[in-house]
Formats: structure tokens, sequence, C-alpha cells
């Protein structure tokens, strides 16, 4: 019971650091559902090969406004806190800063400019 509580948390009660726009790390360690879930009977085929912007812009069309925001938000977060996952492939030191314009242009399309200012501060920080 306690762990379906807790899934209840998220995308309605999703804590953000007021300096930082940052995500709080989940209360527990229990896995949340992917995005592709709530929304994949839209897409054919496997989910694991779509981007999460597939899966966020339908999440947005199907009135899931919130849940394709917090997934983005997450996934920001991520490479805030590890840009190792910006390396292109094969490379130990070249980025790949597309994934942030991404970004930036998913949270542009639901409204959360404050996300959006937060992917693009990090784009232009990147070493070139």
């Amino acid at each position: 019971m306690l762990h379906t509580a807790l899934l209840r948390t998220e995308p309605d009660f999703l804590l953000l650091n007021a300096d930082e726009g940052c995500a709080y790390d989940l209360l527990d360690p229990h896995p949340r559902p992917p995005l592709w879930e709530s929304v994949r009977h839209e897409v054919p085929g496997g989910p694991a090969g779509q981007p999460l912007s597939t899966w966020t812009r339908l999440a947005a069309d199907q009135g899931l406004t919130e849940h394709a925001r917090v997934a983005l938000i997450r996934r920001l977060d991520e490479i805030v806190m590890d840009q190792s996952e910006l390396l292109r492939p094969g490379s130990r030191k070249d980025l790949d800063p597309s994934p942030l314009l991404i970004l930036t242009e998913e949270f542009e399309r639901l409204g959360d400019l404050q996300q959006a200012e937060r992917a693009q501060h990090l784009y232009t920080a990147l070493p070139r």
C-alpha cells in the first residue's frame, strides 16, 4: 500500500528546488513507471526505441502535461548531475549538446519557461 501511495506523488506533487529548479530525489527507492507506459497505445512497435520527446508529445496531446513535464525535468536533472550522458558514442570527451536543445524545445512547448531556461543555460555553459 505504501508503494502505491508513493507512486501517486508524481507527477502531481513533484518537489522542485526553488534556487536551481531541479527536482528533489524520490522519497523512496521504488522505480516509477516510464512515461511510455501511460501513452504507449498510440505508438506501434517497441517503446524503448522511441526518444523521450515522442512520449512527452503524446502525453501532452492526451492531457497528461504534468506527466510529460516530470519526465523532462527528471531527464534534465540526470544530465545536470552526469554530463557524461552527453558524450558522443565512442568518445571520452566530445559532448553532443543536442539533447539539451531538444529538452529546451519540449519545455517551451509545454510552457515551462523556467525549465527551458535551465536546459538552455546548461547548453551554453558546455565547453565547445
